[in-house]
């Protein structure tokens, strides 16, 4: 780049070739440009889209919203301080001319601060998604202002938590305002204890036009919740621009009306998602004989079906299947039902690209089978199944383009079969074995010597002293992402990591007890490429500690985030000493 300076180049290309060379950088990368020169800092400037406040100062918000014009997102997920100043600031800039997306999910505001940032002109034209999801107080009257004051509306979370006191949040009331005001909607959002009904759906169904994602999920154990039946849901066959579709603890009804006998006119469908209900083969078999192209298909904790109604599904377009049990439920077939759709032949499954089967008993031949003869699978997600016995005349061959593999909470993951894994899926490049506590070094050392593109490895809960031992025949690996959250890594164990894996990028150490502070310092002198890091020890002597020889030192120049246990306290000098070099502190 100084070269480029010196010979006079940056300042003789057109400011919009930099913009579209500092468009394709992400956000770390946009804010060293930032500092090379007053013209790139000009140019970064315009080209920043994203905002995620975080700073108590308002004031600084303030500074942010006249020096990045170009906001297309801002997202108050992480802000710590007052959000209903934060709201009424945004109501006041003259700037905001590209804003189109407000996240304020799992945070609560006034009803007054939605009106006033209504009363921008340029909010209340431009605003097209708003985030409301886990707002703790958001009510009939909050919904009737969002009607009014931002009627281009095209997505809305409004997800929220149990009410307090026993009072729900909002009712058929505020949906049904929503439902009259947003004509161009086309993504809703609700979840939670809300005290509305098929008068909802319908209305809906008839204002929005445009319609074309709902989610309506209820709450478990919660009375008088979420009261649409099939009834309602069957209704929204009126729109057929529905793509997606996600419903949750929906009751049956007395109508003649259900989604059986509804299905087939959802001709758009491409997403369809069951949580917590009663799934019957005759749904499913409906569900195949409609022919939707379907690219995403989920049962979640449900009941009723079997594997046979599993197959009578159709594949053909289908690149999400996810099938996860709750309670222990027994579904009845299941393993032989995959197998059964896997061998139907190439084209039935041709193109899908990641498979979910989450707490089912299943054999390790399915396992293989899915990873050869799927051939455009990416991602094999096997969280807390059992794996059973394997069928050894099963031809294996390998399959390079699967590149994702979860087989978290599995006490069946064994050295040898991560081994026969290791050959089978050369082009890994995310493993997790979280809870897998049958795992030594030997499986690691295995599967990371076979595959060579791991870069993300989660062994959180690990029960070894050692990932891999000095003398392996590993010499260095490329990971850049190392979970170890609650393992029994030592300082000894840490050293190796040091030596073998030297272009990390973020570890975590949380609750690792066998960490000391000087491991962590032998480490640190090795890796110079971390950017994250979370601590493990819950002492805040030890986190002080640390962090003050860090700033001694000048090691960990390149660290952009830390995160330390809930309950540390670190003083103001030291936290701000952090921020001037540009590393963020987390806590929790």
């Amino acid at each position: 780049m100084s070269k480029l300076l010196k010979l006079g180049v940056a300042e003789g290309m057109p400011s919009e070739c930099w913009e579209l060379a500092f468009n394709r950088l992400n956000e770390d990368d946009l804010k060293s440009v930032s500092l090379v020169c007053k013209d790139f800092l000009a140019t970064s400037n315009l080209v920043k889209k994203r905002l995620k406040p975080k700073h108590l100062d308002v004031t600084l918000l303030s500074r942010h919203l006249k020096r990045f014009t170009q906001l297309k997102e801002i997202d108050f997920r992480g802000f710590k301080g007052n959000l209903d100043e934060a709201i009424c600031e945004m109501a006041r800039s003259s700037g905001l001319v590209c804003l189109e997306t407000l996240c304020f999910a799992g945070k609560s505001f006034k009803t007054q601060s939605l009106r006033k940032l209504g009363s921008n002109p340029n909010m209340k034209k431009n605003l097209k998604h708003l985030n409301c999801g886990g707002t703790k107080r958001l009510h009939d009257k909050d919904l009737v202002v969002i009607a009014n004051l931002f009627p281009n509306l095209e997505q809305l979370n409004i997800k929220n938590f149990r009410p307090t006191a026993g009072k729900h949040i909002f009712t058929d009331y505020g949906i049904e305002s929503l439902a009259s005001k947003l004509k161009v909607l086309k993504k809703l959002f609700i979840a939670g204890a809300h005290l509305f009904t098929d008068q909802s759906v319908i209305a809906l169904s008839l204002n929005c036009a445009f319609l074309e994602h709902v989610v309506i999920h209820g709450l478990p154990k919660v009375n008088d919740s979420v009261k649409v039946t099939e009834h309602g849901i069957g209704l929204l066959r009126n729109r057929p621009n529905l793509k997606h579709l996600s419903i949750a603890r929906i009751n049956k009804s007395l109508s003649n009306i259900t989604i059986e006998n509804s299905i087939s006119h959802a001709k758009s469908l491409i997403s369809l998602c069951f949580y917590c209900m009663d799934i019957s083969d005759k749904l499913l078999m409906e569900i195949g004989k409609a022919k939707l192209q379907l690219k995403r298909f989920q049962i979640v904790f449900c009941r009723g079906f079997t594997g046979s109604g599993l197959c009578m599904l159709d594949y053909k377009y289908l690149h999400h299947l996810c099938i996860r049990n709750h309670f222990n439920a027994e579904i009845l077939d299941l393993d032989e039902g995959i197998r059964e759709i896997i061998l139907k032949g190439d084209d039935h499954v041709a193109n899908l690209t990641c498979i979910d089967i989450s707490s089912f008993e299943v054999t390790t031949s399915t396992l293989f089978l899915l990873s050869t003869k799927c051939c455009s699978l990416v991602e094999i997600r096997f969280c807390g199944a059992k794996l059973s016995g394997q069928d050894n005349n099963i031809p294996l061959s390998k399959n390079h383009k699967l590149q994702k593999l979860h087989l978290c909470h599995s006490d069946d993951i064994t050295d040898e079969l991560l081994e026969q894994i290791g050959h089978i899926l050369p082009s890994l490049k995310l493993l997790s074995l979280d809870g897998c506590f049958r795992v030594t070094s030997r499986g690691i050392e295995a599967i990371l010597k076979s595959c060579k593109y791991i870069t993300e490895l989660n062994l959180r809960g690990y029960t070894k002293a050692k990932m891999m031992e000095a003398n392996s025949e590993v010499a260095q690996v490329n990971l850049e992402e190392l979970i170890l959250e609650d393992s029994a890594i030592d300082d000894e164990g840490l050293a190796v990591i040091a030596t073998k894996c030297p272009q990390l990028v973020h570890i975590n150490l949380r609750g690792c007890r066998e960490v000391t502070t000087n491991g962590i310092k032998q480490m640190v002198k090795n890796i110079k490429t971390l950017r994250r890091f979370t601590v493990g020890s819950d002492s805040e002597k030890v986190s002080v500690e640390l962090l003050e020889w860090m700033l001694s030192t000048g090691y960990l120049a390149s660290l952009k985030e830390i995160r330390f246990p809930k309950q540390t306290i670190l003083t103001k000098g030291l936290k701000e000493a952090f921020m001037d070099r540009g590393c963020i502190m987390y806590f929790g």
